[in-house]
């Protein structure tokens, strides 16, 4: 029951800024997506002191909408992401699905004799066709399929371009100067 207020609200991916005001008119609102993206918004009356605007959107994430004196927020999408109900990094999520497909999940991290701040250790790459494992002590295998086949490399040395291109100077140049240009 203020006076003055400022609402935003969301249904679905449908955005509603709310002005409430004594005033007779109202400035436009500034709505800020949350990739950081502005938009001004022109607010219509809906009824006598109440000011009202929507706004489809596809951003997920937290929506703010400010006059100058006044911000609003929203949040659009759902609201636990399940990338985000647990950030902690861990090898344990993807375990069961390296070991169904004969893998392994590594972690980067530096080796025991090394210092602190040393480079990670990284396990080599190796391409295998048909193995029982693709993973090794130090190694880790990526399976090769003949899902694309390269059928052949064609090379035009970048020479005989400039070379090409600089007969064709002096060819023009030499007509220009029998012409007199």
């Amino acid at each position: 029951l203020e006076e003055e207020a400022l609402r935003l609200s969301v249904r679905g991916t449908q955005l509603t800024v709310e002005r409430q005001t004594l005033g007779e008119v109202v400035d436009p609102v500034i709505l800020t997506r949350p990739s950081g993206e502005t938009e001004t918004l022109v607010l219509s009356e809906d009824q006598p002191g109440l000011w009202r605007a929507t706004k489809m959107t596809t951003d997920m994430g937290l929506h703010s909408v400010t006059d100058g004196e006044r911000t609003a927020l929203a949040h659009v999408g759902p609201p636990n992401p399940r990338e985000f109900v647990d950030v902690r990094s861990s090898a344990e999520t993807l375990a069961p699905l390296a070991e169904a497909t004969r893998g392994s999940v590594r972690r980067l991290t530096p080796t025991a004799t090394a210092a602190a701040d040393a480079a990670p250790e990284i396990p080599r790459i190796v391409a295998l066709r048909r193995a029982s494992s693709f993973a090794g002590s130090g190694w880790i295998g990526l399976k090769m399929t003949d899902a694309s086949v390269l059928k052949g490399i064609d090379r035009i040395p970048l020479f005989v371009g400039f070379l090409g291109l600089a007969i064709l100077l002096g060819a023009l140049t030499m007509t220009w100067y029998r012409e007199g240009r």
